[in-house]
């Protein structure tokens, strides 16, 4: 359903990321797989070759810097040459009161969920449009589709990446490049274990994804059909999407019952 040669997917090291490259992998793909987390993702990458028997090669890259971006596309285009699919998954998590965030916990999380899917794609794109074809699967948030009190900074990067992915989805149709925002809800993933913010909420936090948190793999899954399917908005688990079709239905209802949810979070908190 989705054979891809050749592909990118950041954030590899672990969760949807480490996800994505698995079933890719599974399929044939090979895969040059990057994250902050050198020995991480190196792991993922030397595990996947010996089970499925293509190339998979680590790269360690933040993708909050331009210029490590840039660096790695060289990389990748003297390995690979071709390229098919791209996963723009990197991310990082920040949880505080608006009027706890700091000016560098804004400018850290746009860099790294905005910024770095926009130096991903200003290095690939011309490669894929030159090719006419291909898929760019874009990791957001159903915090991206609904505002998330106390993660005021987290939500404003994920609503980004969806319109990023929606503005650009039409234009690039006129080059046979499929664009779908994967957006999940809450997922078993590092991501909350390493969140920017208060220590003491964390314990809180992990518990919160550990019990109710859904598959990564099924997430990614997810993601990847609806991508071959041409769709593009993809929310995972579907009953997440609940909250959205709430929000499109009724504002002023959904304002009340985030207002009943934060109510519940502050007493939790205190």
């Amino acid at each position: 359903m989705y054979d891809y040669k050749n592909g990118i997917v950041t954030g590899a090291g672990s969760g949807i990321g480490k996800a994505l490259a698995y079933q890719l992998a599974s399929r044939g793909s090979n895969l040059a797989l990057t994250d902050i987390d050198l020995p991480g993702v190196s792991a993922v990458a030397k595990d996947i070759e010996r089970r499925y028997g293509v190339l998979a090669k680590p790269y360690q890259v933040n993708h909050g810097s331009r210029a490590q971006t840039a660096r790695f596309m060289e990389e990748y285009h003297a390995e690979f040459q071709q390229l098919d699919l791209l996963c723009v998954n990197a991310g990082i998590y920040a949880k505080y009161r608006i009027e706890d965030t700091q000016l560098e916990t804004w400018e850290k999380v746009m860099q790294v969920n905005f910024w770095g899917a926009v130096y991903l794609l200003d290095e690939a794109l011309p490669r894929l449009i030159a090719e006419r074809r291909g898929g760019i699967l874009m990791t957001a948030s159903l915090a991206g589709l609904i505002g998330i009190s106390g993660s005021a900074a987290y939500s404003a990067s994920k609503f980004a990446v969806v319109g990023l992915a929606e503005s650009i989805r039409t234009e690039l149709k006129d080059y046979d490049i499929k664009v779908c925002a994967l957006c999940p809800g809450s997922i078993k993933t590092n991501l909350t274990r390493n969140a920017i913010t208060r220590e003491e909420e964390r314990p809180a936090e992990i518990r919160f994804q550990d019990r109710f948190g859904a598959s990564a793999e099924q997430a990614a899954k997810a993601g990847l059909e609806g991508l071959a399917k041409d769709r593009g908005l993809v929310i995972y688990p579907k009953l997440h999407a609940l909250p959205w079709a709430l929000k499109r239905l009724s504002p002023r209802l959904n304002e009340m019952l985030a207002m009943g949810v934060w109510s519940m979070m502050k007493r939790r908190a205190s």
